[in-house]
């Protein structure tokens, strides 16, 4: 009897968690020492025994996008490249002492999104907290130091876990390919073998999951390596395992699974060659990169010289530029006796402030345009947009148009004395 007693609690119970409802008591939240930062600022935590959860909302001032979809009921939370919607809001602390009961929290229909791939979430207060130690799962680095009690969640951008760059620029052939080609790339130099120039390529990582990128031109007289492109074809109409024919290794780690997916444009073919699982590595970790397609691969090796050429100057001028690891290069213009730099300075997370610089041919900077153009009425904010950015004929004069969110203006700057003239003004 008491056996039949135990199997109907058992069944009763599992019955509740089965049929649990929006708005439903999910547990009790508690308050908590523990020190909770996102992106290197606190955060507003909870924790909910053991577990911490972190408003979803505030997430769109430490570097993400959040969306709310009222219709299909869904919360989608997107990283971005830098935090500029403002400063995260300053972290309201209990002063009950640690653990104590602070209210419930509750079950909730709402999806939430964390980079496209759903995440536990529940609702307080009608706002949407999530797990912050699931963000793991997400390629977020979530470290616990048990000794200053301190968790430290860091998105896949903001650890250096995400970025791209050029491995290859093809070049006009003669002659139909091969149909195999090999890519080493090191940090010292890049080798090909084979139809290794009949394409651009390009490495980029999206934490765990690492893309190479093959685009044939044809309007750039590029010919056609058939049996490479057939290969490649292949693989992205049938949707199978390209390991077979792909050889594909990160610091000597190679890849088991691959898929090649195709992309058609006016006037290439591209395909991506995507490992989801492989080594998690910054871009300074990355010691060497390895990709072939086919077997009947040339001996011969030859170097291919660095293509990432737009742009190099312009960011390398950047690098003495920049005073805060925050800091990013917004745009720049490259003219023909000057380089022209847009760069966001951000010393503090949310906290962006627009420079406009020129460099000469030497590198050598000016001092930030935008200093003199902030004296000027209905221009005096942090945040200004530059565009229009030209030489007129007289060569010293340098102009450029800049906006507010209160006017639009029209200016130029003497280069040689760095005078800055109002041509016109108009109120948005």
């Amino acid at each position: 009897m008491k056996k039949l007693c135990f199997v109907f609690i058992a069944v009763f119970i599992f019955s509740i968690s089965v049929f649990a409802k929006p708005g439903d008591i999910a547990g009790k939240y508690y308050s908590t020492d523990i020190i909770t930062t996102l992106n290197g600022v606190e955060i507003d935590a909870i924790n909910i025994g053991g577990e911490t959860l972190i408003s979803a909302e505030d997430m769109k001032y430490y570097g993400f996008h959040v969306l709310w979809d009222a219709k299909a009921r869904e919360l989608r939370i997107t990283s971005k490249d830098h935090a500029n919607d403002g400063i995260p809001p300053s972290v309201k602390k209990s002063s009950l002492p640690s653990g104590s009961v602070l209210g419930n929290y509750f079950e909730t229909d709402i999806k939430t999104y964390l980079d496209n791939k759903i995440i536990t979430a529940y609702n307080i207060g009608g706002r949407t907290y999530i797990h912050a130690e699931e963000t793991r799962q997400h390629g977020f680095d979530a470290v616990w130091n048990g000794n200053d009690r301190t968790l430290k969640i860091t998105s896949s951008k903001f650890a250096g876990y995400e970025y791209s760059f050029i491995m290859a620029q093809g070049k006009p052939q003669s002659v139909e390919g091969s149909g195999a080609f090999k890519l080493v790339y090191t940090k010292d130099n890049i080798i090909g073998y084979g139809d290794a120039e009949y394409f651009s390529s390009s490495f980029s990582s999206q934490s765990k999951s690492y893309y190479v990128f093959l685009q044939f031109y044809q309007n750039d007289g590029l010919f056609y390596s058939s049996k490479l492109l057939d290969i490649l074809r292949e693989h992205a109409e049938n949707n199978t395992n390209a390991a077979e024919d792909i050889f594909f290794a990160v610091n000597g780690k190679i890849a088991k699974n691959l898929i090649v997916s195709e992309y058609k444009g006016n006037g290439h073919n591209s395909y991506y060659v995507i490992c989801e699982e492989m080594l998690k590595l910054k871009e300074d970790e990355i010691e060497s990169i390895v990709i072939s397609v086919g077997t009947e691969i040339s001996e011969t090796p030859f170097e291919i010289s660095n293509a990432e050429q737009y742009g190099s100057k312009a960011k390398k001028i950047f690098k003495s530029a920049k005073k805060y690891s925050l800091d990013w290069l917004e745009a720049f213009w490259e003219l023909d006796e000057y380089t022209v730099l847009n760069v966001c300075e951000s010393e503090h997370l949310g906290k962006v402030t627009n420079r406009l610089y020129i460099a000469d041919k030497e590198g050598n900077l000016s001092e930030d345009i935008l200093k003199q153009v902030r004296e000027i009425g209905g221009f005096n904010e942090a945040k200004l947009r530059i565009y229009s950015v030209k030489i007129g004929d007289v060569k010293t004069n340098f102009f450029f148009s800049c906006a507010s969110s209160k006017k639009n203006g029209d200016f130029y700057v003497e280069l040689d004395t760095g005078k800055l003239h109002l041509i016109a003004e108009k109120d948005r």
